[in-house]
């Protein structure tokens, strides 16, 4: 099982000190229709596509204890599904009632979808961790998560023959009227021709005190397009200031070309490379390996050229 977390913190979040951190958990399924199958048992907030458009008000915590906050769909998504995993690994916490439905947009009049949390605590900074799946495919169903409120998260995920995997963004606090926009679009790695992508359960956590959960550089990184014809974007997140660098090796080790080498600080990290060499020679067509280092992370992706 693979968590991934990552954390993008577009405006500046105020150091905050507590001795007693204090937290509650919500727990939201997304069902397809209105059957009583999909329906997550116990204290579990279910939100049906048959009514879309209609608010969770006072949605329960995981002990079953009611809070003021209210759950809606601001955004509308195309529809709903029930093609996900029966068979989620049962460390994620997600059961197969949960994880075999969700809510998907796709390119044309629905191609962003959104959920809105009202009403919180602007003194609490609030946890998702998202879970998404769709079986049966063969071909890149990430999906771009969004949380934004008085600061902002990305976070993304490939919902394709997902069973494993969910991602999280850390550290949102809502904005002065107490509301938090949860939206989801096509990642930039997504090669599904409709532009297909996922949300299908969601558990937010509040709390008083910053999570300062591990750097995950693989979880960061986004390379697009791959398969490269021209140029590609190089996109992950910095959790701090620190030296990056990167480069393109042969398959044999050989290093062909230095990218980027320079010191980069917290946030997002967006790089084009245009195919060429230092000298200014254009790379030829094959197969390389794309070597990413950010402070005392590092990782390795293939990287084929056409």
């Amino acid at each position: 099982m693979k968590k991934i977390t990552q954390t993008l913190a577009i405006l500046c979040i105020a150091t905050f000190t507590m001795t007693v951190q204090s937290q509650q958990v919500f727990l939201f399924d997304l069902n397809h229709n209105n059957s009583e199958l999909n329906r997550t048992e116990g204290n579990w907030n279910n939100h049906l596509a048959s009514a879309m458009t209609t608010d969770i008000s006072n949605f329960i915590n995981d002990q079953g204890v009611a809070s003021t906050y209210s759950f809606g769909v601001t955004d509308d998504f195309v529809s709903a599904n029930n093609n996900g995993t029966t068979s989620p690994d049962p460390s994620i916490g997600f059961p197969a009632t949960a994880t075999i439905d969700s809510y998907y947009v796709q390119n044309g009049s629905n191609e962003t979808g959104a959920f809105t949390f009202s009403g919180l605590n602007t003194s609490m900074y609030y946890q998702f961790e998202i879970f998404a799946s769709r079986v049966g495919v063969t071909d890149n169903r990430q999906a771009q998560y969004t949380a934004t409120g008085a600061n902002t998260g990305i976070a993304y995920l490939d919902g394709g023959n997902n069973t494993a995997n969910t991602t999280t963004i850390v550290n949102i606090q809502p904005d002065a009227t107490g509301n938090i926009v949860l939206a989801l679009q096509k990642g930039p790695e997504n090669t599904n021709g409709s532009g297909f992508c996922y949300i299908g359960a969601i558990k937010m956590t509040e709390t008083t005190e910053l999570s300062t959960p591990d750097f995950s550089l693989e979880a960061n990184v986004t390379v697009s397009p791959n398969p490269v014809t021209e140029s590609f974007l190089v996109r992950f997140n910095m959790n701090s200031t620190a030296k990056v660098s990167i480069a393109l090796y042969d398959t044999a080790g050989k290093m062909v070309t230095s990218i980027f080498n320079d010191k980069v600080s917290a946030g997002i990290f967006n790089h084009t490379w245009n195919r060429t060499s230092g000298e200014g020679e254009t790379i030829a067509a094959g197969l390389y390996i794309l070597e990413i280092n950010a402070g005392d992370h590092k990782m390795s992706k293939k990287l084929i050229l056409k």
